[in-house]
């Protein structure tokens, strides 16, 4: 009887164990950098507006508004995992489609940049994000879905592609993108963590510690 304890014990001590190092790893992996802001638009040449709204959950978001008169089309550009709309390649990409007659949302995801937030789920909960900002454009500038395209980079590019079903955009355009986010994890986390592929399962568990 006292062995079968102890063996349970030893059991829920290890699985305590495995799930804190998956925690722990989840945790630090979901936390982005933040960068400083040391480029804008106005580096571009183009004149740009500071704008906020809240998303569905209730963060504070920021953006960047480069308004085109007349323009019956606009753009909402989304940036990758630990940078921001201040990012070299998002500032290179607004005046392609500015002179292109678009208008230019330049979004800071939660957690990203000036918006709030403490961490990146990967594109799951940045869903939230741009769903926001479409309902931002329609409420506020008057463009309807059918008239936005959403363009993302890596992780922001798996967000708009996430974000876009059901919505009537225009066109999505996504760049580095990744489709299958478990399989992704499957081959990053032993690299970003250090830790064998044994604490994968572990560490997938807590997709929302925040």
């Amino acid at each position: 009887m006292k062995l079968t304890i102890w063996a349970l014990l030893t059991l829920a001590v290890l699985a305590l164990g495995y799930l804190s190092v998956g925690l722990f790893v989840a945790t630090q992996l979901s936390s982005p950098v933040h960068h400083p802001i040391e480029h804008t638009p106005t580096d571009e040449g183009l004149r740009f507006q500071e704008v906020g709204f809240e998303s569905s959950d209730g963060l504070d978001l920021k953006g960047w508004w480069i308004s085109q008169e007349g323009s019956s089309r606009a753009v909402v550009m989304v940036h990758g995992l630990d940078t921001s709309k201040s990012s070299q390649y998002v500032l290179d990409t607004a005046p392609i489609y500015a002179q292109a007659g678009y208008s230019v949302l330049m979004l800071d995801l939660r957690g990203h940049g000036e918006s709030e937030g403490e961490r990146t789920i990967l594109g799951y909960q940045e869903v939230r994000d741009v769903q926001r900002a479409l309902s931002w454009l329609e409420e506020e500038k008057g463009f309807e879905p059918s008239e936005v395209v959403l363009h993302g980079w890596s992780m922001g590019g798996a967000t708009v592609l996430r974000s876009a079903p059901g919505t009537g955009v225009a066109a999505v355009v996504e760049e580095s993108s990744y489709a299958d986010l478990p399989l992704l994890l499957r081959d990053v986390l032993p690299e970003e963590s250090g830790l064998p592929s044994f604490f994968n399962p572990a560490s997938s568990l807590w997709p929302n510690s925040s």
